[in-house]
């Protein structure tokens, strides 16, 4: 409410109005604040709206257009005009809004977080294009759905930024299953997810430096447990093909799971310089897979969506304990973002958590 305060200063005296009027000008107020506050906090991007009084009032928010303007005269935001175009409604324009510094300035005084701001998604847990036989959520995956809406309440309190400060609103989770409730699984939503790695290895947690710990070839050691053996060696480096990098490796392996064929494809960009020709690519596909002979059943199988599941459980578990240490801990998958100073614990549980599942020590290692 502090920068709902500042707001009024700044807009200073306004003219009369009813009192049902100067309630909903005070709500619409209030409301517009907090979408715009997100703005000035992310430091990027504007608010897109519609101004038409039909659109308003479907909104239910009649007095935008006052707010906007009261705000714009204040100095608080920058209007860019849209438009309706009747004829052709598809060269429409919607109305642009930027903060001014003036307004960035206020809502960082005001000492406004994303997560004052920003609420939890109502659905965390989604299963897309379900199959018919799907069925009702099972009570396992709605236990899980209970803990990521309790991660998503508590994870505001923390916050993930650059160096310069830019953070986003988007620090909820949602988890996505496929067809039906054993196929995927993973977590999104998080902006964090999706960085390239050399932007995330900046981030700070509340100015404080982080690392990202990873379990080391996780689905080629959940393979080997499904088939009730340890794997003791690095699957992605094959004998004999010593010149190719490991992240080619991987990249093979990953193909092999995911496609439907063991046949793949000669991709110049993604085998050069280490692979030549679509000849030497089959080549390594072959020691690869005689390397890996106890698990070669699952190749071209469509067993990641199992193993999706499988890691996304991985995941939770370590979640629900970082929080039960309140440990801030931002989930990529089958890696977690956190504080340096947690390194160590965090490392710790994650090794915990495995040996608890599948009886052996996994490998993490720092990215």
């Amino acid at each position: 409410m502090v920068l709902y305060a500042r707001v009024g200063e700044a807009i200073g005296h306004q003219p009369r109005r009813k009192a049902k009027d100067e309630a909903a000008f005070q709500r619409t107020l209030l409301s517009f604040l907090a979408a715009i506050a997100i703005i000035a906090l992310e430091r990027s991007g504007e608010l897109r709206l519609p101004f038409s009084n039909a659109a308003l009032s479907a909104m239910g928010m009649r007095p935008l257009k006052d707010v906007r303007d009261q705000l714009e005269k204040a100095g608080l935001i920058e209007v860019r005009l849209g438009f309706y175009d009747i004829d052709h409604p598809e060269r429409s324009k919607l109305t642009a809004i930027t903060p001014t510094p003036k307004l960035v300035q206020l809502v960082q005084e005001s000492g406004l977080s994303l997560g004052d701001v920003v609420r939890p998604p109502a659905v965390t847990t989604v299963l897309t294009e379900p199959f018919t036989s799907a069925g009702e959520m099972p009570p396992k995956v709605r236990e899980q759905d209970r803990l990521i809406k309790r991660y998503n309440e508590g994870i505001g309190g923390f916050t993930l930024h650059q160096p310069n400060g830019w953070t986003s609103s988007r620090i909820h989770l949602v988890r996505l299953f496929k067809h039906d409730w054993i196929t995927g699984g993973r977590l999104y939503g998080g902006f964090w997810i999706d960085m390239p790695r050399v932007e995330r290895a900046t981030l700070l947690i509340d100015g404080e430096e982080t690392c990202e710990l990873d379990y080391k070839s996780l689905h080629p050691h959940i393979l080997y447990a499904w088939s009730i053996r340890k794997l003791d060696f690095d699957p992605y480096v094959i004998p004999g093909f010593e010149h190719v990098s490991r992240e080619v490796g991987k990249k093979v392996f990953n193909r092999l799971i995911n496609g439907k064929t063991t046949a793949l494809k000669f991709i110049k960009k993604d085998y050069q310089p280490y692979l030549q020709s679509g000849k030497e690519l089959d080549a390594f596909v072959a020691a690869m897979m005689d390397r890996l002979s106890p698990i070669t059943h699952r190749f071209a199988s469509q067993a990641w969506g199992q193993l999706q599941k499988e890691d996304s459980e991985l995941a939770l578990k370590v979640i629900e304990r970082c929080m039960k240490e309140g440990i801030p801990v931002y989930p990529i998958h089958d890696g977690f973002r956190v504080r340096l100073r947690d390194k160590d614990q965090v490392e710790g549980i994650m090794k915990e958590v495995y040996k608890a599942i599948y009886g052996t020590n996994p490998s993490v290692c720092m990215k």
